[in-house]
């Protein structure tokens, strides 16, 4: 079993020389195969999702009693789903 720093220091190495053989050569370690999956695994890590809310500007996204207002007057009631969008911009 290797320890996470011998891995970090593993995987260091072949991003810098991006060789396997080169990497286990240098270092005396690991298999071949143990040192694919580690390269396997950081690759498999999950990317962390960006974003695109703006802070400086205000949320477009309506609340959800207006949403429902909203449905029941178009649906509902029957009112021009146009006159509605416009009168609550």
């Amino acid at each position: 079993m290797f320890t996470k720093q011998e891995k970090e220091k593993a995987l260091e190495l072949y991003a810098r020389t991006n060789s396997v053989k080169k990497t286990i050569i240098q270092l005396g370690y690991p298999t071949k195969s143990t040192l694919f999956n580690w390269i396997k695994e950081r690759s498999a890590k999950p990317k962390p999702r960006r974003s695109y809310h703006m802070p400086d500007r205000p949320s477009r996204q309506a609340p959800l009693a207006l949403k429902l207002t909203t449905l029941k007057r178009c649906f509902e009631a029957g009112e021009d789903v146009s006159k509605v969008a416009k009168e609550i911009g």
